[in-house]
Order: C-alpha cells, then structure tokens, then sequence
C-alpha cells in the first residue's frame, strides 16, 4: 500500500512538471471526448453481440444490411450497432474469414432499438467468397493475423509469434533467455527501439532499458493463450505512439478456453514443456448473467540448447483472467501474468576462430554469458456502451520487471587481464492508464467513425552498468534512477466520403518527462520535457468488391534512453520518422488474394542509445523505400500456399556515397509456404524464410552471410487428445542468426582484429507434443 502512495506521489510531481501547453493539449482531447456528438436519424436500431460456438466474444465480424447498403464491424466484445436503420423487415447477413457465413431477417420499427445474439460456427476457409473490401466503416491500415497461422505454424516462444507479420525477422543471441533483436522494412530494429508491441493494450516495450530502447520481451506471453493478433507497418496508425516507427503489433489473449487441456512436449537437446489451461467456471455464472469466464494457465520450460556449454535455460509462467459482459452494455476483464527465467549462453563468437579450426560453432570464448529475467503484470479493462453507437474504454496496468544480463561482446579488448565481461541490471516498476472514446455516427451528412484518447505510462527505474568477471562484479559505471513519463493524446476521424473513398485523419500528442540522478555517473544526471505532435493522413479506395487501393502518411517518433534526453542531445532526444506507403489489396480470381506496396520512410536522425557501452551513436538523417508484395493462394479446400518478398533500400543521407550504409538493414527477405487444415483431424505447415545479404559496415566491404530455412509442423487432432510434431531447420542448414562486424581482442591476441561475430542458428531440432483436453 506504502508503494502504491510512493506511485500516485511521483505521478503527481511529474504533473506539476508538465507544461501549461501540454496541460492544455490534454483538456482540449477530453474536451473533444465529453462533447463530440453524432447527428442520428430518428429511426431504428439494430444492435448485438456475435459469439462463436464456446460462446467468446467474436471481433472483426463483418456485419451487413444489404439491401440500405449499411455496415458495421463487431468489436473486441462482439458488440457491433447500426444506426437510423429505416423501419422494416431487413436481411442481416454475418461474416468472418474462417466462419460460416449466416443470415437471418430482423424487423425494427420507428424508434425501435433491436437487440440480437448471434452464434458463428468455425469452417474452413474459402477465398470464393471473400471479398477484399467491406461495406462497414472500419479504420484503415491495421491488418489482422489469420487465426490459422497462429495456431499451426511452429512457435518455441512467444517471440515466434511476431514471424507471423509479414517481412519481420527475429533473431536470438543470448541463449533464449532475452528479448530477440528484430528486422523490418530496412531496419535493424534492435530488440524493439522502432518497433512497438502490445498485449491486451499493454505496452510490452521497456523505455530507457539496461540493455537496449525498446526493449521488448514477450516470453511473459504463453504463445496457446493468443486469439488475436493484429499489425500495422509504418508510422501511420494514431493510436500508436513511441516506437511505432517500422510498424506495431498487437496480441490479445483468449477470453475463454474452447476446453480445458494438459499439453506436454520434448524435444532435442534434452528440451521439454508442459502447460495447462483450465476452464475455472465452465457454464456457471458468477457475477453476470450474460458472456462469463475465468481461467488460468501455467507452463513450465527447460532445454540445455544446442551449444557445447548446456544452457540451463528454464522458464515458468503464469496466467489468469476474468472476463464478463455486463448487462449486455458493458464489458470488463482482468488479468494477472508473470514469467521468471534464469539461463546462461555463450554469446556471440569471432568468425577468424572458428575458421582457423580454433573453436566449434557452437563452441564460447566466455559461456559464462546469461542472466535472469522476470516480469509480473495487472491488467484491467473496462469498456460501456453509453448510448447512440457510442462507448467508452478505460485500462489499467501495472508492471514490475527485473532484468539482469552479463555480456562479453570484445573478449579482451579493453581488460587484457580480467577481459570485458559486462553486467546490465535493473528493477522498475511501470504503470499505465488510457481513455478511450469512439463514436460511429455520421460527419458533414456521410459516414462518420471518430475516436479519442489520452492516457499516461510512467516508468520508475533503477537500473545499472557494472563491469564483471565470470558474473563476480568487478566494478560500477552507472547506478541510476531514471524517472519517465508519456502523457498523450489523440483524435482520430475516419469519414465514407462515398461508397468507394474513405479518409482518415488523425494528430497524436506526446509528452515526454525525463529526471536521471545517478550515483556512479553524475553527468548522466538532469531533466528534461519534449513535446512531439505527429499528424496522419489516409486514404482509402475501393474501386471495386476485389480491388482496394490505399495511400497512408504519417509522422511517427522512437524516444531514447533517458540519459541522452537529459544530459547528452536533448534536442534531438527523439527523432522523428516521416513515412508514406502507397498501395493495393486485390483478388486474383477466385481463389487467390494479394497485396503490393510501395514505401518511404526517413528518419531525422539515427540516433541510437547503445546500452552495452553506455553511449550514443548518432549517424545522421536516413531514408529507406522499399516494395512489399504478399499472395495467399487457396490452391483447393484446406490448402494454401502464401508468399511475402520484401526488397528495401536504407542510406544514411549525411555521408558521402559509398560510406552511407545502413549496417545490418536487411535488403530482401521473402517467408512462403503451405498450410493444410482439413475439417476431420490432420493438419500441417510447410515453411521457409529467407534472409539476403546486407551490409555489414557502412561502406559495404564486409557482407553478411544469407541463410535458407524450412520448417515444419505436423498435427494429428482427436477429439479427447492431439499429436504433434514441431521440426525447425528441417534442412539442417549451418546459418548465422545473428551476427555483427565488430572490433575485438582474444586472450592470445596483442592488437585488436575487425571479425565477424556471430550467434549460430539452431541446427535440426525436433519436438513431439502430446495434448490431452478435457471439460471441467
């Protein structure tokens, strides 16, 4: 309780901080919330909620009145409402990839507000009948997972979900333990700094991290318990702020168990699983007579890995929520999760060893490498209809992570003696809270969907930099508390302008409040305010039921570590991005859907806090452009095939032709594959991924190595258990999932060398699962 005060105490001294401008930027949106009206006319209603056969809450169901030509989309709850309905008997048709599609007649009379429930079963897809535009108002550019990729491609951890976006690579180089550095869009993103994730609306990135900006680590996240998932790419989406800059992605977690079941895998290099998910209340209800459920998970994790030195690597999560619809007007849910993980590795090792027959792949100069991780979660959402086709959303989180990661990424090249080994540590509580208002109504006589919001994440971090030896600390560089907070706001305006061309447009205000004081390292300390307003524009036509063309812009921004905010380059602390993509979803046939888009993207500064050295790196201003180009292919009933290639083109617009390279911005990647699901029992993926070469340095001298891979899942379903069978690598191909071109110095070594460093890609792993499910 003490904590909670210490919370709402420093909360508010940050408020005080904030500037006038900013206070009155934050009323003007709350102002826009209480006060915007819709004009309705006066005639029915027809609103409802649409489940599916467990009786979950269905999202993205399309909803149709065809002969009004009028559309709406259920939401996260199921809910969806259409108003000035004319009287009558109307046909209401309901549709959602991956489930039969259904019809049934409603009759509303004059002031009538109708309410329906409506069951959706599963079927198997078929792209016959799917259409690439939809009558209903619905935002533009967030594109939706498909459920069947979520649940049969192969997942070690729930960083495998993030693959499932299309032209984003990952790639592990600590032993499994830490957050996987990422790729988009000509981006070496780190491990999250132009890249933001969410979870049920909670922010999974760390601001002003003891590894690296960005930060995000999904291992909190059991991969079973995702229902859906959702992405944007490019800085064009306003609800999305800090670190949406190459793109965002969103998970949401099942509200209710289709079954309760005991899963159990092992796997090569002495890896095993087991988790359980639980249905607490089956059919009962506790609170509500509507929608109700609770359920609870637990998975357990351990493998040596594929490397010489046994990894040790264990991992437990846990996970529960409450969910409930309220009076069929309201909906709330609540959440706990938290994860811990110790684990060693052996970290990147020098090409020239390995050559020279020195040192295995999967050998370690220093395999004391590794650490421990954990992170605890509240999560609180509460959504109310409040009449006229208008709802309001609150949620609440809080978080607690601790994180303690010893590195050796030089050898010996600053210590000859003791060698360079490093330690990055930190404790930090982070709470959040957002607001959010939507209304569908109509703007100017024509379709209108508008949304606001504000909310606020304060982080509270102790973090540190100490120098260590086989993980005895040595001595410390930086012992810091870091205080943060973003205040921000938004509208958003989405407008059918005509039955083929939807604008939206949108500005997003960020505050961002910095106060450093650190122990060891006093010029790291002081304060700072930045304020970044980023517009968005967006265009969307539909020219006919199987073409849609689109234009996105918008200005987007990454925040750095609070120490370059405050005491290092205040002024360009955080960069802003300026993207615009250009683009089309079309139909090819009957059976085949493709996208194909043009982008841009430029940076105002490269500007990248580096937490393995305590400093910043600042390359200038920089300017990608690229082509994506996807096609899914329904080559008969349950099997498809799928192609995403991606090409970019990153320089850095300061440097002289030739020195200009973005180092490690991938070129060309492309992922495919089939996907088999039949309605009785077997189903299955075949995949590949393909990661070209990229430049290494900035004068493109030194290249990375490309790397092939096919991987494979297998299940055989029944209805009281299911087998499966998980192979990455298939190919058993020697590949470098992560590498660098860096500077270094062995213990035998008298000057330093330039090498390749790299982390070596697992070799052929292999995993069986068994899966038991049962009722309570």
């Amino acid at each position: 309780m003490i904590f909670v005060f210490k919370i709402i105490h420093k909360m508010y001294c940050f408020n005080r901080r904030l500037s006038n401008s900013g206070k009155l930027l934050l009323i003007a949106v709350l102002l826009l919330i209480c006060t915007r009206f819709s004009a309705l006319a006066q005639s029915g209603q027809i609103s409802g909620v649409i489940y599916d056969i467990h009786q979950k809450p269905l999202q993205g169901v399309s909803i149709f009145l065809p002969g009004l030509e009028k559309g709406a989309l259920s939401n996260e709850e199921g809910a969806f409402s259409m108003q000035s309905v004319a009287s009558g008997t109307h046909e209401v048709s309901f549709s959602l990839v991956g489930y039969e599609k259904k019809s049934q007649l409603v009759k509303v009379g004059p002031h009538q507000k109708k309410h329906l429930s409506v069951v959706l079963s599963e079927n198997i897809l078929n792209l016959q009948e799917f259409e690439v535009t939809s009558p209903a108002l619905q935002e533009t550019g967030t594109n939706r997972i498909d459920k069947l990729d979520l649940r049969l491609r192969p997942v070690n951890s729930a960083q495998d979900l993030l693959k499932n976006v299309p032209g984003l690579f990952i790639g592990q180089h600590a032993g499994g333990g830490k957050a996987e550095q990422l790729f988009l869009r000509g981006f070496d993103i780190d491990h999250g700094t132009d890249y933001a994730v969410f979870v049920d609306e909670m922010p999974v990135n760390m601001v002003s991290h003891a590894h690296g900006q960005g930060y995000a680590d999904l291992h909190f996240v059991i991969p079973e318990l995702i229902a859906d998932a959702s992405y944007n790419k490019g800085p064009y989406n306003t609800r999305m702020g800090n670190m949406a800059v190459a793109g965002n992605a969103s998970f949401t977690t099942m509200t209710k168990p289709d079954r309760s079941f005991l899963k159990t895998e092992y796997g090569r290099f002495n890896s095993s699983r087991l988790l359980t998910v639980i249905d607490l209340i089956g059919e009962k209800k506790l609170f509500t007579s509507g929608f109700e459920s609770a359920y609870v998970a637990a998975e357990h994790v351990y493998t040596d890995g594929y490397f010489e030195s046994p990894q040790h690597y264990r991992r437990t999560n846990l996970f529960t929520k409450y969910s409930a619809v309220l009076n069929n007007r309201s909906f709330v849910s609540f959440s706990l999760s938290g994860f811990h993980s110790p684990w060693y590795a052996s970290g990147q090792i020098p090409l020239r060893e390995v050559t020279a027959g020195k040192l295995s792949r999967f050998g370690a100069i220093d395999d004391t490498e590794g650490g421990a991780t954990s992170r605890y979660n509240v999560n609180a959402s509460y959504t109310r209809d409040i009449g006229s086709d208008k709802s309001i959303r609150h949620n609440l989180y809080y978080t607690y992570n601790e994180f303690d990661l010893y590195s050796n990424f030089t050898f010996f090249l600053n210590d000859s003696v003791q060698g360079d080994q490093i330690r990055q540590r930190e404790k930090r509580h982070m709470t959040g809270y957002k607001v959010v208002f939507t209304s569908t109504g109509s703007l100017l006589s024509k379709a209108a969907l508008f949304e606001a919001g504000a909310g606020i994440r304060a982080d509270f971090v102790h973090s540190g930099f100490d120098g260590s030896i086989r993980r005895r600390v040595l001595s410390t560089r930086s012992d810091a508390k870091i205080e943060e907070a973003n205040y921000y706001s938004y509208v958003n305006e989405t407008i059918k302008l005509s039955e083929q061309l939807t604008v939206n447009a949108g500005i997003r205000t960020d505050i961002f409040n910095y106060a450093v004081e650190d122990r060891a390292e006093s010029s790291n300390n002081g304060q700072n305010r930045i304020l970044r307003i980023s517009p968005k524009l967006n265009f969307q036509y539909d020219a006919s039921p199987n073409l849609q063309l689109y234009v996105r812009t918008g200005v987007g921004m990454h925040s750095n570590h609070a120490f370059v905010a405050v005491s290092r380059m205040p002024q360009n602390a955080i960069p802003k991005a300026v993207g615009a993509d250009v683009g089309a979803n079309f139909k090819i046939g009957q059976r085949a859907v493709a996208n194909a888009a043009l982008w841009s993207l430029h940076l105002q500064d490269e500007l990248v806090f580096v937490g393995d050295e305590l400093v910043y790196e600042n390359s200038g201003a920089s300017g990608r452009i690229g082509v994506d180009a996807s096609l899914r292919y329904n080559i008969a009933s349950g099997l498809w095939a799928d192609l995403d290639v991606n090409y970019s083109r990153g320089r850095l617009l300061d440097e002289p032709e030739g020195q200009n390279y973005i180092a490690l911005a991938p070129v060309l990647t492309s992922t495919g594959g089939l996907t088999y699901k039949s309605i009785n029992s077997l189903n299955g993926t075949l995949r590949y991924r393909y990661m070209g070469k990229r430049a290494a340095n900035d004068d493109n001298s030194m290249l990375t190595a490309p790397y092939f891979l096919v991987d494979a899942q297998l299940n055989y379903t029944r209805p009281k258990y299911e087998f499966g069978l998980s192979f990455l690598n298939l190919l058993n191909s020697e590949w470098q999932e992560v590498v660098y071109w860096s500077g270094s110095r062995l213990s035998h070594e008298a000057e330093p060398v330039n090498d390749f460093h790299f982390t070596p890609g697992t070799p052929l792993f292999i995993k069986a699962a068994l899966t038991f499910f049962f009722r309570r």
